[in-house]
């Protein structure tokens, strides 16, 4: 079993969001984000969510239940995409997800933290010209959250076996 991510439709899964699902050894982390907001995810419970998600996995013959049969209590994570205004200012930056938090597939907290660990040095020669460059690199992260949420909302791929 490898890693897998899945786009959830209401249509043919009871439920519209991105899960993923990564084998680590003797263990799986299985998951999914979804818009609670959404009327058309409106009133599901986290154990409702996670019968579908489950039942999706398997209409797809990947039965991890049957090799993980043992689950620990599911999480639930409240969090929301936004950018801030201004990634920098005089003597300070945000750094990674304090300035822009986008789809998780995307791994923009971790990209944007690596890229400002690989800018130290010109960040405190000139941090008015290095705030700004990462403050633009980060924007440009926008337009793949942008493919990504027409991605996940959009139509859904289909195929017949």
């Amino acid at each position: 079993m490898g890693t897998n991510l899945l786009r959830l439709d209401r249509d043919t899964d009871g439920i519209d969001g991105i899960s993923w699902l990564i084998p680590l050894g003797d263990t799986l982390s299985v998951g999914i984000s979804i818009d609670s907001q959404s009327e058309r995810n409106a009133g599901l419970s986290k154990e409702e969510v996670m019968r579908l998600l489950d039942a999706a996995y398997a209409r797809r013959s990947i039965d991890y239940r049957s090799s993980f049969q043992t689950a620990v209590a599911t999480q639930k994570v409240r969090h929301r995409y936004f950018v801030r205004d201004r990634a920098y200012g005089a003597n300070w930056i945000l750094v990674g997800g304090t300035f822009v938090q986008i789809w998780f597939p995307s791994s923009s907290g971790v990209w944007a933290t690596t890229a400002v660990t690989g800018m130290i040095r010109t960040l405190l020669e000139n941090p008015s010209y290095a705030g700004a460059q990462y403050e633009s690199m980060m924007r440009g992260l926008l337009r793949f959250h942008n493919t990504l949420e027409d991605m996940i909302h959009g139509p859904v791929f289909s195929s017949r076996m």
